[in-house]
């Protein structure tokens, strides 16, 4: 296959052949004396000419052309240099044709139409490179080739293509040279860049040194690493040799900065922290060292794994570390570990809960009350705890280890401390009722009172009351749920079990439990046809209907439009948590997030097919879950063979008045018409012991986690309420100053509104552009997402890099403030002057 450069050189001769067309025949001589196109020429038909290759038949050429044929076209190739006159045969054949040049370098610049000197140089330097036609017209994607251009920024841009660069410049040329093993580094070899590479890298990196790109990068990442405030102290021998000097460190943070944005910087890192024996430099040191450090992942490792050891042995330093934390957020690896970190944080909130010692001696009421104001936290963080310790992927020992202390403080601390003063107050009392505190048998009579027209009452089976305070943080922060809201409570009836919870909610003369099932008004309970009838036994206009078959409804608004056009309450029945606390207690916990995510959905739903504006969010019971099963110690014996009533794990329904269980608490069934029956329960969280599974997830007892059920009342939706839309955090930049002249510098910015209610966290992002809005730094992103109320612990600091180019005290540059996942809004535009003396190394 013929060569591009002889390609080219045909289609020249042929076009001169042709622009003589009109004025008779021509010649032309070609001397080729590298002998580059032989083999292509002898290779070729030429139809606008003959050819005639000269080698020592320089008479038989002359006789040819004056005597045998003195009409065609004719082209002589010389393979070999262009004689001197006096030894020239043909010279007065010469005298009147055309002698054609066609060194490569002549070619390659008729080619690419430049005729500036300066860039002949670098074409003849590197002529291999315009070899393969593909890379010529890459290079032409780069760079408008002109020649205007200047050697560098020809050079920049065929290392460019070389190195297939994001784009022509020295910043992306050495990204791509220091994730690729060595290949490319050899093409730049191969193409005669190498010393050309590094004197640009010299220049615009202030680098000067080993001039390899493994200890290149090596010393790069080193000092970008001290330049995020890493306070190793002195450094070693062995670190000192990868510190750059100062004129070059700001440019080193900038290309890493750079090079932590691209997908391939995980595993070089990785590599690196090894070579550098970064761990080893942070075991002695305290974490605060490299609180703000990110370049390595190992330094969020070790910090993950230093506060998961100091909270296992018991540190109460949970302001430092809860202050570190909080500026990890902003660490490249945050998502990559924000499991973890959620994991310390909630542990740390759970342990300061853990600290508060439960009241002593104290009334039931006060304890209920008490519950809802403070207790429910423990059990929300607990919650929260497992579940989001079972996001980890892979667990350290430490990390197994401090859950294994959650859950014996869990158990000592509160369960065992507040189940026994609980069970103490109930033992004081003869009738299960508390004075001021609301039972779930008077729900539907304080409901029918509103007199609401169309109302919905959602029914979600073990709906907790801390689960409940979630639901409630959620339906105030969405922004479609515009109206009033509030979270009430009150007791469910004895046993705290589905049967019971269900029938006391529905209107009713009175409540008998018959043969193990109960009954309202002498009709069964036990389904949602059931209670569905019994609704409308009550009023025509009363209904029941599953939680799926509702949702499903609303796919097909002229369906659900129907269903309640004759509807004026409607009882909806959920079962998500209690259905797998039954069948998988295991993972109980984890579908609480769904739970929540279908009543939210299901409300808007409604309310944007119907225009309802009434909801009441209530339960049956609640539940105890541990993740360890309940010790031995805590199980009653042989309760089973007493062949009562109705026997479970957490109570016994009994008709003997003469049966009687040490530390048990004992309640007469009188709410529910049958006098003869008592309800038995055992302490605290102990259960009565049982074969088979089940000691993890239960309810039934007497517990305030059992009973306590959240009663939430959504109304007076409107689209055109008042309510105020759920909007992020105010951020803005609080330093002072608007002139910068170090190329490294520091920005503090302002989180002037605190995460709370309708306030929600926003990922920022922020950078520096010139008039034309080129970035001219570095592209830095920091999370506000503090609820402190102290205003100087909602302030984050970031280290801007700028670019290694000059900079005018008389050209305006604006600091670019943005929410990072609404890239076209801004937060804020600032105005700054750049004014840095440019010492750019020449």
């Amino acid at each position: 296959m013929a060569s591009i450069d002889y390609n080219e050189a045909r289609k020249e001769i042929e076009k001169i052949f042709s622009s003589h067309a009109d004025f008779g025949r021509h010649i032309i001589f070609w001397y080729d004396a590298p002998v580059a196109f032989k083999d292509d020429i002898i290779a070729d038909k030429f139809d606008f000419c003959r050819l005639i290759i000269c080698e020592n038949n320089e008479f038989a050429v002359k006789k040819m052309i004056e005597k045998d044929d003195c009409t065609s076209n004719f082209l002589l190739y010389f393979p070999y240099e262009k004689p001197a006159d006096n030894d020239n045969w043909l010279l007065d054949i010469l005298l009147y044709s055309e002698e054609y040049y066609a060194d490569t370098v002549a070619l390659t610049m008729r080619r690419l139409n430049l005729s500036n000197t300066d860039l002949r140089h670098v074409i003849e330097a590197h002529i291999k490179f315009f070899d393969a036609e593909d890379r010529q017209k890459r290079l032409s994607n780069y760079i408008d080739i002109t020649d205007k251009l200047t050697p560098e920024e020809l050079c920049i841009a065929m290392m460019s293509v070389i190195v297939k660069a994001h784009s022509p410049s020295i910043e992306d040329i050495l990204t791509e040279l220091v994730f690729d093993s060595g290949s490319k580094y050899k093409d730049i070899i191969r193409f005669g860049f190498e010393d050309k590479l590094w004197d640009i890298i010299a220049t615009h990196f202030n680098y000067e040194g080993d001039q390899r790109i493994e200890v290149l990068i090596k010393r790069f990442m080193f000092t970008a690493l001290i330049g995020q405030k890493a306070d190793f102290g002195e450094p070693s021998s062995f670190y000192s040799q990868y510190l750059i000097g100062k004129k070059g460190k700001n440019d080193a943070r900038f290309f890493i900065d750079k090079l932590k944005i691209d997908k391939r910087f995980y595993d070089l890192q990785l590599s690196l922290s090894v070579d550098l024996k970064i761990e080893s430099l942070l075991i002695p040191r305290d974490i605060s060292c490299v609180e703000t450090a990110d370049i390595f992942e190992c330094i969020d490792i070790h910090i993950i794994k230093k506060i998961t050891e100091s909270l296992y042995n018991g540190s109460l330093d949970y302001d430092n570390f809860e202050s570190i934390i909080k500026k990890r957020i902003n660490s490249h690896w945050y998502s990559i570990h924000k499991a973890e970190y959620d994991f310390l944080s909630i542990s740390i909130n759970l342990f300061r809960q853990l600290d508060i010692p439960i009241e002593k001696g104290l009334s039931s009421v006060f304890y209920i009350q008490n519950y809802t104001e403070n207790y429910y936290l423990i059990d929300s963080y607990y919650r929260r705890a497992c579940t989001s310790f079972t996001e980890i992927d892979n667990p350290t020992i430490e990390m197994e280890g401090l859950m294994d202390r959650i859950e014996l403080f869990y158990q000592t601390k509160y369960l065992d401390v507040l189940g026994k003063e609980y069970s103490q107050a109930l033992n004081d009392q003869s009738t299960w009722s508390f004075s001021g505190v609301d039972s779930t048998f008077d729900f539907y009579q304080k409901l029918q009172r509103n007199n609401y027209k169309k109302c919905f009452v959602i029914i979600s089976d073990g709906l907790r009351y801390e689960i409940a305070k979630e639901l409630l943080d959620k339906i105030r922060t969405d922004n479609s749920l515009k109206g009033t809201d509030e979270l009430n409570y009150a007791i469910s009836p004895l046993p705290s079990e589905t049967r019971f919870g269900m029938a006391a909610l529905l209107p009713h003369k009175e409540i008998q439990y018959i043969n193990n099932d109960v009954f309202v008004d002498n009709n069964p309970t036990n389904s949602v046809v059931a209670r569905d009838a019994v609704l409308k036994s009550y009023d025509s206009s009363y209904a029941a209907i599953r939680f799926d078959d509702l949702l499903n409804m609303t796919k097909e608004r002229d369906k659900l439009r129907s269903y309640m056009s004759d509807k004026s309450l409607v009882y909806v029945y959920h079962n998500v948590i209690d259905n797998t606390g039954e069948s998988d207690e295991n993972n109980v916990f984890s579908v609480v997030p769904r739970a929540i995510d279908d009543i939210l959905k299901l409300i808007k739903k409604l309310y944007s097919g119907l225009q309802i504006s009434n909801y009441y969010i209530t339960a049956d019971h609640g539940f105890i879950y541990r993740r360890n099963s309940v010790s031995e110690n805590n199980k009653y014996s042989d309760i089973f063979s007493l062949h009562s009533t109705e026997t479970n794990r957490r109570y016994v329904i009994s008709k003997d008045p003469n049966l009687s269980i040490s530390y048990t608490l004992q309640f007469p069934l009188d709410n529910l018409n049958n006098e003869d029956y008592q309800v038995i329960l055992p302490f605290g969280y102990d259960v009565f012991k049982a074969p088979g599974s089940g000691y993890q997830y239960f309810h039934g007892g007497a517990s305030l986690q059992e009973t306590i059920v959240p009663i939430i009342h959504i109304g007076a939706l409107s689209s055109a309420n008042s309510k105020e839309d759920v909007t992020p955090v105010g951020v803005r930049l609080k330093s002072i100053t608007r002139k910068i002249t170090n190329r490294s510098f520091v920005l503090e910015f302002e989180q002037y509104e605190r995460v709370q209610d309708r306030k929600q966290a926003i990922t920022c992002e922020t950078y520096l552009v010139d008039e034309e809005g080129n970035k001219v730094s570095g592209e830095y992103k920091f999370a506000a997402a503090s609820d402190s109320e102290d205003i100087t612990q909602r302030v984050t600091k970031i280290r801007f890099n700028l670019m290694n180019i000059p900079f005018d005290r008389n050209q305006r540059y604006y600091l670019i403030l943005k929410n990072a996942d609404k890239p076209d809004e801004y937060i804020q535009r600032e105005n700054f002057i750049i004014d840095i003396l440019n010492l750019k190394i020449l």
